[in-house]
């Protein structure tokens, strides 16, 4: 197989997706944005109010958020224990455990094994990697159907 251009090198799956398919997807993608905003209405108000406050100077009164500022302290406080927790967590495992391991790497993957995947000859692929460049082909399904070796 030959490649006529650069487009071969992308996948365009919405050339392959239903029409519906699509339309649930356009769908889902903006209602999750909506719920987004929901959820972070809040916070966008908020910054409204402290822009106002900074605009209008210190006599546009927040009391609601100068007491917000004290929630994030304690926030603030709250996760640098955590991340203090978790940092000598792992200093306590790196003394601990240093030296030893339990993991062991995988097995190597023969010529034969990918041969049986792909189900090509233990020669091509032998050669294929040799090579440092392959153009690789799929088809709908995303199957291995040939490769190239390009000049």
């Amino acid at each position: 197989m030959t490649h006529s251009s650069n487009d071969d090198y992308i996948i365009h799956s919405s050339d392959e997706t239903s029409y519906l398919r699509r339309m649930r997807d356009i769908v889902l993608t903006l209602v999750l944005w909506v719920l987004y905003f929901y959820f972070i209405w809040d916070c966008l108000t908020y910054v409204r109010h402290i822009i106002t406050w900074w605009s209008q100077g210190p006599s546009a009164k927040l009391t609601h958020d100068i007491k917000l500022f004290h929630v994030l302290m304690n926030y603030c406080e709250v996760v640098i224990c955590m991340g203090a927790a978790l940092i000598g967590w792992a200093l306590y495992n790196l003394i601990r455990f240093r030296g030893r391991t339990r993991r062991k790497s995988a097995p190597a993957v023969s010529i034969e094994d990918l041969s049986h995947l792909y189900q090509f000859t233990p020669k091509d692929i032998g050669a294929w990697q040799q090579e440092r460049v392959l153009v690789m082909h799929h088809d709908k399904y995303g199957k291995l159907i040939g490769v190239d070796i390009p000049d």
